[in-house]
């Protein structure tokens, strides 16, 4: 995936045959009325914010996808007006993503979020055949980089709609401090 900042107006992303399928997309499914195209959209759009450092409006924005002949696709995101702003460093910066994870791996995963100082960052944890912990890092973007390799590190997600799917279909467990809580039971030596 290579991604260009043409203008304040406008993002370019070449994405490869591969890139698409780890999108969970296909050049097919993509036209303007799917919810598949609104979601590849959405994580299209998470992945430009989060590696560019800006913050991108949705509310007005035009997007055109170009199929190209070897295969992969060409993307453009554009606003009729200034709607993409660079993040400025040292302005705060919040991310928020949720992890899948099993029973054996919450004292791991909180025990890693203190060592990197997220143990303190909003957090909540849901189950439903499974644990979710939905965390959400509010700093300045230059400090962001822990939440990265905490991402890295536990697959986390931080599309949209895995986060709303979570809230709204999952039971709520603990709605606040869900990190600091686990380390709190921590009955393994």
């Amino acid at each position: 995936m290579r991604i260009s900042k043409l203008s304040k107006y406008t993002f370019k992303v070449m994405l490869t045959p591969d890139d698409v399928l780890k999108l969970g997309a296909s050049i097919e499914l993509i036209d303007k009325q799917s919810y598949a195209a609104k979601k590849f959209i959405s994580q299209l759009i998470d992945i430009i914010e989060h590696s560019m450092k800006v913050k991108i409006s949705k509310s007005k924005l035009f997007v055109e996808v170009f199929e190209e002949p070897m295969g992969g696709c060409v993307v453009y995101l554009c606003g009729n007006e200034e709607l993409i702003t660079d993040a400025q460093k040292g302005e705060p910066y919040e991310k928020t993503a949720v992890f899948s994870l099993e029973f054996k791996q919450l004292l791991p995963f909180a025990k890693s979020a203190k060592k990197l100082s997220l143990d303190k960052a909003e957090s909540s944890l849901y189950y439903q055949n499974g644990y979710r912990l939905i965390l959400r890092q509010n700093k300045k973007a230059d400090e962001a980089y822990a939440f990265g390799r905490l991402l890295s590190k536990y697959q986390g997600s931080y599309h949209k709609s895995d986060i709303i799917y979570t809230q709204e279909h999952f039971t709520l467990l603990c709605k606040n401090n869900a990190i600091d809580k686990i380390l709190s039971i921590d009955v393994f030596p």
